[in-house]
């Protein structure tokens, strides 16, 4: 009976809201384990290998230059392969530059792993949600561009919690590995 009332319930909602949904989850993925997140990982990185915050920061101004040259060929891929294929990718990419920043044992190393975790974490999150919002929708898309980006926000509050108490009882490579 359960199953039949949510069948039905399935069939009735415009499936672009199933899309806002996903690309919801998605930026919280992204927005809360890295664009909010990563902060956590600054400290515990910098005391481990004794690092200047400068030395540190200019992985944020180099990650700013590596995401504005691959901003135009994001878009390219998006409209070429769609917006499922290039955030697959861009969720294997992100958790492949969280692999490696756990293995970070150099200062070139971070700045790979970081530039890789902002390229994937846009493409993930806001770029490929909004080219498929936009495709889904032609009335209401302000509002389902609304409730995608409510996702950014939910991150910010979930996944900061979970990050304070793994540093808490792990290593930060054990919490970037996980």
């Amino acid at each position: 009976m359960l199953a039949a009332q949510v069948s039905r319930l399935t069939r009735r909602v415009f499936y672009g809201w199933w899309i806002v949904l996903a690309g919801s989850v998605a930026m919280a993925i992204a927005g809360g384990l890295f664009i909010v997140g990563f902060g956590f990982f600054f400290e515990p990185i910098r005391q481990h290998f004794g690092w200047s915050r400068t030395m540190l920061s200019g992985a944020y101004a180099v990650s700013r230059l590596g995401r504005s040259t691959f901003g135009p060929l994001e878009g390219y891929l998006i409209q070429r392969f769609g917006s499922r294929t290039v955030m697959t990718a861009a969720f294997v990419a992100f958790g492949l530059g969280f692999v490696l920043l756990s293995r970070t044992n150099s200062i070139l190393n971070f700045y790979m792993a970081f530039v890789l975790l902002t390229i994937a974490a846009e493409a993930c999150g806001y770029s490929s949600v909004m080219a498929s919002i936009n495709n889904w929708f032609r009335v209401k898309r302000a509002m389902a561009v609304s409730f995608a980006m409510l996702g950014m926000g939910l991150g910010g509050v979930i996944f900061p919690p979970i990050l304070a108490f793994a540093f808490d009882n792990f290593s930060w490579r054990t919490v970037s590995l996980a």
